[in-house]
């Protein structure tokens, strides 16, 4: 019999609805049941494209007597990490203060209000490689918690309040004196630690397993475009040296396009073979920038060949593999697929024999989870020969003809695509992500500027009115705790409790959720990385008014601390602007008629604040915002951009009929942006690699004040 999971409007947790297993949804009736019952929670979380989570429910999940255990022993809530990201990320930091590791499947015990005692990833179903199986760790589990239940609180007690965060954004900034910028200096010695990490023979930075830097990569490209005086630059030369690997490996589909999640080597060779939304992107976006790079050096060198191929072929990729009904994205295609011999195994879709590879293709491998009797990536090393000069021909040759224009190369994919239509797709995630999506509409709209293409900028329009028709509205999502606090101001969200996660306000009117699924809202709200994400989007497409109203949503989740004195009024108001940086009524430290007050310094106006990346469920606590990108750029660098690009219309909008007020708006929004920046001074030399989104814009902000003072 089906469980609660079959009518969850994620994909990944439909896999799961027919498991033994007496899975809950996320939301507090599955924790209300663990204290009524007084047993342990276990939190599985995962995606729908993912390997491992579904090895584990193969071995482990789809077990009778794995699961009268489970559901003996523990209350179950299975979780889509890609609908719930808070609440991926919260038990995700606990898994690395234990583990100092992590990864999915992420499987976390927690006490019946929430708070994890123990975590790990994947448990096999036997003992095996000094790994318990999974029906030792819920028997030990359980026993703890009926034995030795204080240890277990113990544990997370102190867990829990490590796991806290909610940092004043001016917390290490100088009091009474000027924000200060990433200057130039900054700039240079993080752009070196980056250089000084870098693979000089296969691109890319560090070691395996290896993940395509795409944010770095657009660090590197605008720090090219500001200061790059030859083609040779060392900035330029990694980019050029990381897109040939990639672009000639097995992470990178020779046949249909689109890229791989990352390469087990360092090689780009072995990919892990699911394709993300997000990774093809941001792929774009970053190839486009590569090609616009190129073009001003030298139009028609290899280089700007080869990033014209990587564009244009992972645009076709998303409108043909990824592009759903509606017009939206589709958030992956899974790692598994069917193979020959009718068992899902890892990358069967795409590998192939050793003698099955045609020329000029090579057989790379082979993979070590795929079926042995078709085990080689297919990957294409003489693209990278020749973009570098290295295949001993002449590039001012006329007949300098690419190696995958060749009309061998063009047959050998045919081959393998004639191959691979005989064999079951990898299941499609339809599942429309607002943040991804976003991402996607923005290397759109920016591909058919740059590739004079009007299908990618009619793609680009339908996607975001796909999203905003799907993913913004009147109704909240499911599981949303959206009761405002009394005195809490209509558009911010002060938190009256960091530890326990309410949600103390919220936006009325429309607003935007994090995901659906064929038109139905998930449970999720929408992160502060959806909210600018979208904003930078519409941007992209041009529409202006639904980029003001994001972002003066994005600039809810600017809260303010509330006093503690009885009356619960916020001691502060000053958490929401429009677009345009106005404070509105209400919102500024409350004067006779409620409205700002006047002559407060920008800086002041944003004194105490503290940036979050999702609002409160009630169940998890509401945290701090953390500056680090991860596969995709923070929340922060997110509103970063968008308020630069508030700004900049802002500045477009007054030019001729500016006032006081219209400056000092402008300003104040000029300001939260250079503290955000300011932010994260403290992390720049030590997470280079982990803050390219922000580098990237501090790079912009450097070339602003170079054009206004050539001498500075």
């Amino acid at each position: 019999m089906a469980n609660r999971l079959a009518h969850a409007t994620s994909p990944y947790l439909n896999q799961h609805a027919d498991n033994p297993i007496d899975w809950h949804v996320w939301g507090p009736e599955a924790f209300e049941e663990a204290a009524r019952r007084d047993v342990p929670v276990l939190v599985s979380i995962g995606y729908a494209t993912c390997h491992w989570c579904h090895v584990m429910a193969r071995e482990s999940f789809s077990d009778p007597e794995l699961g009268a255990l489970a559901n003996e022993s523990v209350v179950a809530i299975k979780v889509d990490r890609e609908e719930l990201p808070a609440v991926d990320g919260f038990y995700m930091d606990a898994l690395l203060a234990m583990r100092g590791q992590g990864g999915w499947p992420l499987t976390v015990f927690t006490t019946p209000d929430s708070r994890p005692f123990f975590a790990g990833t994947y448990f096999p179903p036997q003992p095996r490689d000094g790994m318990p199986s999974l029906s030792q760790v819920i028997t030990t589990i359980a026993r703890t918690w009926r034995d030795d239940r204080d240890r277990a609180q113990q544990i997370a007690s102190q867990l829990a309040q490590n796991l806290i965060r909610l940092p004043d954004l001016s917390l290490g900034l100088p009091a009474e004196a000027p924000t200060p910028q990433i200057d130039d200096d900054t700039l240079t010695a993080a752009a070196e630690n980056l250089l000084a990490a870098q693979d000089r023979r296969w691109g890319g930075f560090g070691q395996a397993p290896k993940f395509p830097p795409l944010l770095s990569i657009v660090h590197l490209l605008r720090r090219h475009a500001r200061l790059g005086t030859s083609p040779e630059a060392a900035d330029l030369d990694a980019v050029r040296r990381t897109f040939a690997g990639i672009a000639s490996g097995g992470i990178r589909d020779h046949v249909d396009g689109g890229i791989s999640r990352y390469s087990v080597d360092a090689q780009w060779h072995i990919p892990h073979f699911e394709k993300m939304l997000f990774d093809n992107a941001q792929y774009l976006r970053a190839a486009v920038d590569w090609l616009e790079t190129e073009r001003r050096w030298d139009p028609d060198s290899r280089y700007a060949r080869l990033a014209h191929r990587e564009a244009t072929e992972t645009a076709a990729f998303l409108l043909e593999r990824m592009q759903l009904p509606d017009g939206g994205f589709a958030s992956g295609l899974d790692a598994d697929s069917v193979d020959d011999a009718g068992e899902r195994t890892e990358g069967a879709y795409y590998l192939e024999t050793a003698d099955g590879v045609p020329a000029p293709f090579q057989p790379l491998g082979p993979v070590e989870a795929a079926h042995p009797d078709r085990p080689f990536a297919v990957g294409f090393p003489t693209v990278a020969e020749w973009a570098h000069g290295e295949d001993g021909s002449d590039e001012e040759s006329s007949e300098d003809v690419a190696p995958w224009a060749t009309p061998e190369a063009v047959a050998a994919r045919e081959e393998i695509a004639g191959r691979r239509a005989d064999r079951p797709l990898p299941q499609r995630d339809d599942k429309l992500v607002t943040e991804w999506n976003a991402l996607a509409i923005t290397a759109l709209a920016q591909a058919g500027r740059v590739l004079d293409d009007e299908r990618l900028t009619t793609a680009a329009r339908r996607a975001f009115d796909a999203v905003l028709a799907a993913n913004r509205g009147d109704a909240p999502a499911a599981g949303d705790a959206t009761a405002p606090t009394d005195g809490a101001p209509a558009g911010t969200r002060p938190t009256t409790d960091a530890t326990g996660g309410a949600d103390a306000g919220a936006e009325s009117g429309p607003r935007v959720v994090r995901s659906s699924t064929d038109g139905v809202a998930g449970p999720g709200q929408a992160t502060l990385a959806d909210v600018a994400q979208l904003s930078i989007a519409a941007h992209a497409v041009g529409e202006t008014e639904a980029f003001d109203s994001l972002v003066r949503e994005a600039l809810g989740f600017v809260v303010f601390p509330v006093r503690q004195d009885g009356t619960d009024e916020p001691a502060t108001r000053r958490g929401q602007a429009t677009a345009q940086g106005a404070a509105v009524s209400g919102t500024g430290e409350p004067g006779t008629d409620g409205t700002a007050a006047s002559g407060t310094a920008g800086a002041q106006r944003w004194e105490g604040a503290s940036l979050l990346d999702a609002h409160g469920d009630g169940i998890v606590p509401v945290r701090g915002s953390d500056p680090l990108d991860d596969s995709t750029p923070s929340g922060r660098a997110a509103l970063i951009e968008a308020l630069r690009l508030a700004d900049e219309r802002a500045g477009d909008r007054t030019a001729d009929h500016a006032d006081d007020a219209d400056r000092a708006d402008a300003a104040d929004l000029r300001q939260l942006r250079a503290i955000l920046l300011a932010s994260v001074l403290p992390a720049l030399q030590q997470a280079t690699r982990s803050l390219g989104w922000v580098l990237a814009e501090a790079e912009l902000d450097a070339a602003t004040r170079s054009q206004s003072d050539p001498l500075a």
